[in-house]
């Protein structure tokens, strides 16, 4: 299932070299900077996240950036609370020693990590059977959350996985993950995300190793054999929309990370126990209401429409 319009990818596929190179520089200056808001970031999560009553009631493990822990996802950890979400919020760490690139390349040591939050998820669901659980990516972090997928054991699965500004690359195969996801997968994407345009220039390759279009800019594509797989049917892509600017939400590849998109979109979201096109638009149509007359707006006021759905 697709949310947006129709865009002219080959044009920034066959961009000129002072373009690719300003892209890759682009990128490779959101990573130093992230390096630093990891180092002045406060550790781990609120204890109150991860109460005994919290896990009775759910699970959403959030997954950060190759920054690590920051206060990039620790916003999203708070605007999920915020939203009403009364299940535990884990925010797990998995970045390593060698910082951003290192964590954006060593994909055999990501995959084992995916695997082995993947057990301690089965663990959690022994303990706590049938309970829900979620996961949120955000950058890196996607590619960490569809592998914890891919990795869950014959017979288990999680509910959802929720994808922010992902750098999987735009033809990653998602069925493996879309099969051990009952509810499926909602990618947020933006063609304003700046940072994910350096993935197709020299520089930093996509979490699973490409110079491609990234699917946090572009959205997911289909690139098997024949026409779209089935299971792509419970794929839920949502462009930008510039009323989310309201949520605090610019359009750029920290945009998902706003406390305020966190409680509107994504806690409503994670509590939707089946999701649907209709349904995750009518979370997205609500949001982006604008506030009663009596609260100011500095955002035109104009009624949001539903968002279209593009073939």
């Amino acid at each position: 299932m697709w949310i947006g319009c129709g865009y002219d990818c080959s044009r920034l596929v066959f961009m000129d070299p002072m373009t690719r190179t300003s892209q890759a520089l682009a990128l490779w200056g959101w990573l130093a900077g992230m390096m630093l808001a990891a180092l002045t970031a406060s550790a781990g999560c609120s204890a109150e996240w991860t109460t005994e009553g919290r896990f009775d009631r759910g699970l959403v493990v959030v997954l950060p950036g190759v920054e690590g822990i920051s206060a990039l996802n620790l916003d999203i950890c708070y605007g999920l609370a915020g939203g009403g979400l009364d299940w535990a919020i884990e925010l797990r760490d998995w970045s390593g020693l060698l910082g951003p690139l290192g964590n954006q390349g060593d994909r055999k040591r990501n995959r084992k990590i995916a695997a082995e939050i993947g057990e301690h998820i089965v663990a959690y669901q022994d303990e706590h059977p049938g309970r829900s659980v979620v996961l949120i990516g955000h950058s890196g972090g996607t590619a960490i959350a569809v592998w914890i997928a891919e990795a869950m054991p014959e017979g288990r699965q999680v509910d959802g996985v929720i994808l922010l500004a992902s750098s999987l690359s735009q033809g990653y195969n998602l069925i493996p993950a879309l099969e051990k996801s009952s509810r499926g997968i909602v990618n947020f994407y933006s063609h304003r995300d700046g940072v994910l345009a350096g993935f197709s220039s020299p520089g930093p390759l996509t979490m699973d190793g490409q110079h491609a279009l990234a699917a946090g800019k572009f959205g997911f594509e289909w690139t098997g054999p024949g026409g779209r797989s089935w299971a792509y049917q419970r794929l839920y892509q949502i462009i930008w929309d510039k009323r989310m600017e309201r949520l605090g939400h610019m359009g750029g590849h920290a945009g998902y990370t706003d406390q305020r998109f966190a409680g509107k979109v994504l806690a409503p979201l994670v509590m939707q126990g089946v999701w649907s096109q209709q349904g995750i638009n009518d979370i997205i149509v609500e949001a982006l209401k604008p506030p009663p007359a009596s609260q100011p707006d500095t955002q035109p006021d104009t009624q949001p429409a539903s968002p279209t759905t593009a073939p």
